[in-house]
């Protein structure tokens, strides 16, 4: 019948049993709980829509421009430190920013902004200063051999609103898919960028002259990275202090290293068997 209004939805043909309903408030507790977490690591539309923005402007460039990739490295790069540093400061663990990986995008984020400014300004690119192959060589190594590695080793993952997850993605992955483009787009970067990049070619180079400068510049950061654990990293407890570094976390979440290394009373390592 016309206008008539639509039969009232069939009644439930059972009550929920109470494991049934105690099953839906854990269900409801987890969502409340998952909700509370991304919002406090900063999931907010904005900080989605950046986030989205981000990757789809950085994968068109990587496919459709490799030459100006770079370009995605040199803006993020320090943003991205300064960003971490500023999280470290608020969660006690700015110490990280001490490991071999964040130390190479520090230099790797300070040359690129002279590279950027040597395309700006032609009497800075004129004047060849601070031009040098090992420089080149030594970063096209680290980038493609650790830091690309560790984006697998240490499960990184894509979380667009968390700081420290897009971070620990950004530091281990730009890098060698900016210096793959400047490898195997050599021409196109030096028709968009002419004379930029001409030093840092590896064309014609044998292994052991692109291994000798990563491998130097490895052990000048362990030398003195060990020295400063050793004299004062190593006191650092989050119980103690309230500091954190890369080496104590290692040491909690990584049971089968700890153990080989017989390290099994941290106090602060519940992960660890003791």
């Amino acid at each position: 019948m016309a206008g008539a209004s639509p039969p009232p939805p069939p009644a439930l043909s059972r009550q929920l049993s109470s494991v049934e309903k105690d099953a839906l408030k854990t269900a409801l507790e987890k969502v409340k709980s998952v909700q509370k977490r991304v919002l406090a690591e900063g999931l907010t539309p904005v900080t989605f829509f950046v986030g989205m923005t981000n990757i789809v402007v950085s994968s068109y460039l990587f496919g459709h421009s490799p030459e100006h990739f770079w370009l995605v490295y040199c803006c993020q790069a320090l943003l991205t430190q300064i960003f971490r540093l500023v999280d470290g400061m608020k969660h006690m663990s700015y110490l990280y920013l001490l490991d071999f990986c964040w130390i190479c995008n520090l230099f790797f984020s300070i040359k690129g902004t002279l590279l950027l400014l040597d395309a700006i300004s032609p009497e800075y690119l004129h004047s060849g200063s601070g031009r040098s192959s090992t420089f080149g060589l030594a970063a096209f190594m680290i980038a493609c051999g650790p830091l690309g590695c560790s984006v697998i080793a240490f499960s990184n993952a894509m979380v667009l609103h968390s700081i420290q997850h897009y971070t620990a993605v950004f530091i281990h992955l730009f890098p060698p898919l900016t210096l793959w483009t400047l490898r195997w787009h050599a021409e196109d970067v030096d028709r968009a960028w002419p004379g930029v990049f001409s030093a840092y070619r590896l064309q014609e180079v044998g292994w052991l002259e692109v291994v000798t400068p990563a491998c130097t510049a490895y052990f000048v950061w362990w030398f003195a990275f060990t020295g400063w654990m050793l004299v004062h990293g190593r006191h650092q407890h989050k119980d103690t202090t309230g500091l954190d570094t890369v080496y104590h976390y290692t040491m909690r979440s990584n049971k089968v290293l700890a153990n080989l290394l017989g390290l099994r009373d941290l106090k602060d390592a519940p992960k660890v068997s003791h």
